[in-house]
């Protein structure tokens, strides 16, 4: 006699009924979202958390979100001459001569007095031209 799965179940090898991929068990019956005032988490619904400001709740737990951090178990914009160092969660010091960077080496934009040279991928200190010379890729 074969076995009869409810809606959104199939059998599997083992004999039992399993939801179909998208779906999830949800008090024994197979759905593919939480009722109000639930959110998923892993493979079922959990009471949804209040989570504080510039947080989502998501898997079951808040996370930072809206371009923040967790920097000491809150969530933060770090500071433009910084970046995001996720090993150590902390906002870590750009090169001094970068105003904006993406890691401790790769400048995104450099500080008013350097210019960025393409070759070296560094931003250099820009030199001073004389009298009707112009300084382009710090070359006069």
């Amino acid at each position: 006699m074969a076995c009869i799965c409810p809606e959104f179940q199939y059998i599997g090898s083992n004999g039992t009924c399993i939801c179909v991929p998208t779906y999830f068990n949800y008090l024994g019956k197979c759905v593919n979202s939480c009722p109000d005032g639930l959110v998923k988490s892993g493979n079922t619904c959990v009471q949804s958390q209040s989570c504080s400001a510039n947080q989502t709740f998501e898997n079951g737990k808040c996370v930072c979100s809206g371009g923040t951090y967790l920097v000491n178990n809150s969530c933060t914009v770090c500071p433009t001459t910084t970046y995001y160092n996720s090993s150590s969660q902390s906002c870590i010091n750009c090169l001094s001569n970068c105003a904006v960077c993406f890691n401790f080496t790769s400048c995104a934009q450099c500080k008013n007095e350097y210019y960025y040279n393409q070759t070296s991928n560094q931003c250099l200190l820009n030199k001073t031209c004389t009298v009707n010379q112009t300084l382009n890729n710090g070359i006069c």
